[in-house]
């Protein structure tokens, strides 16, 4: 729980090994050739310290610093890419446990353990699961379904759609189509679930779409990719909203019920994926936020295997701790949002944000990359999340953001 244990040695020096950027006031900046004085250390693997180099003082992760014996050298080059494990340390709030260790709280980690209920949620998850393995729909029946990723550019999105039209679910692939909108472009490819002879009369035969997006890192102001694909996902809900008479008298709940049918009778996307590589950006939760009121967002960490397994949950916790610092929700899979922090915390696989590979063939949760390290690749776990227990929830949940959007933006 971030407890405090004052250094061995106030005047060892350690050399900063990759470079580290501040997500909190109270965090310092490292870059490779740095050196720091450790004053203390706390267990969730974060230490107070000061960069010789900046004279700044602060939190910074102990995964980004070696310690130096007096004769070696300062690291010049990096080591590679890192991932700060989570934080429960923190520089805003103290609280005197009497002893001369202290304990600084983050606010969220500590809601998350103390004013909630304990709760064995490794068991609910699994109870979860099972629930809504024994609603599971065939492919065939599953209805109309759009699917959109988004994120950054170079992140492996497209890589992501591809492995997506490779499951053996998909019977059929339609030509790539590009959707222009006001100044970007939406590559959208429609595919099928249906094998011919289950067809029925009147059926949607294209009924899973994958609408690929630009990422905002081709822009220099990533608002001029953000604002028009958020426009995109609002506008098709202003093209079911015409359907409808502005004093047409009809409940919210008959409403939903028409639109979470899953026969396509609108174009409203059902599911955004939004992806992220090694760390969680600032651009990152404003999209999410912008996002989150008109599709059921489920977060995802892409090109896994470029991360040992205790760097994939880091970014889990870390994902879902800023997620929570902003009251954002994302889509849970039957869980209350702060259990996917306890789950990540312990390690569950199979949970949202999922891991994923940018390889193509299936894998399994926990393999080996080419030189035998340990990779988590939570792909199937996804797939069986999208297409079997969770797809009316999906449609209801979208229908329901409707339903609020077309309140909210009725003429006064």
């Amino acid at each position: 729980m971030g407890l405090l244990t004052e250094s061995s040695g106030a005047t060892e020096r350690w050399g900063v090994v990759a470079n580290y950027e501040p997500q909190a006031d109270d965090e310092i900046p490292l870059k490779v050739g740095n050196t720091v004085v450790i004053t203390f250390e706390y267990d969730d693997g974060w230490a107070l310290g000061r960069n010789e180099t900046t004279s700044e003082v602060g939190l910074l992760p102990l995964n980004f610093v070696k310690k130096l014996n007096d004769d070696s050298p300062v690291h010049q080059k990096s080591e590679g890419t890192r991932i700060a494990l989570a934080r429960t340390s923190s520089l805003m709030e103290k609280r005197s446990t009497g002893t001369q260790s202290a304990r600084f709280l983050s606010g969220v980690s500590d809601l998350a353990a103390e004013d909630r209920k304990p709760k064995d949620v490794k068991a609910e998850f699994a109870a979860v699961k099972d629930l809504r393995e024994g609603r599971s729909h065939i492919p065939s029946n599953i209805g109309v379904l759009r699917i959109a990723v988004a994120g950054d550019s170079g992140i492996g999105k497209t890589c992501l759609i591809k492995r997506l039209l490779n499951i053996p679910e998909i019977v059929k692939i339609s030509p790539t189509t590009p959707i222009e909108t006001s100044s970007i472009i939406v590559n959208s490819t429609q595919t099928s679930t249906i094998p011919d002879d289950d067809l029925h009369m009147g059926e949607e035969k294209l009924n899973l779409t994958f609408y690929d997006t630009p990422g905002f890192g081709i822009k220099t102001d990533a608002s001029l990719t953000i604002a028009p694909i958020t426009n995109y996902m609002t506008s098709q809900f202003a093209k079911t909203d015409e359907v409808f008479a502005p004093d047409a008298a009809i409940s919210d709940r008959v409403m939903v019920r028409l639109l979470n049918a899953g026969t396509g009778a609108h174009t409203h996307i059902d599911v955004l994926l939004y992806c992220f590589l090694h760390r969680v950006k600032p651009v990152d939760i404003e999209y999410i936020r912008r996002l989150s009121p008109c599709v059921n967002v489920i977060p995802i960490i892409t090109k896994s295997d470029t991360l040992r397994p205790s760097e994939i949950f880091a970014l889990k916790i870390s994902i879902l701790e800023e997620l929570a610092r902003a009251d954002i929700k994302v889509y849970a899979f039957g869980m209350e949002q702060p259990d996917l922090i306890d789950l990540a915390r312990d390690r569950v696989l199979g949970v949202a944000p999922f891991a994923t590979w940018i390889r193509e063939e299936p894998g399994t949760e926990v393999g080996e990359d080419e030189g035998g390290q340990a990779v988590v690749d939570e792909f199937e776990a996804l797939k069986d999340g999208l297409l079997y227990g969770y797809v009316d929830d999906f449609r209801q949940s979208t229908a329901e953001m409707f339903v609020k959007w077309r309140r909210l933006n009725q003429p006064k």
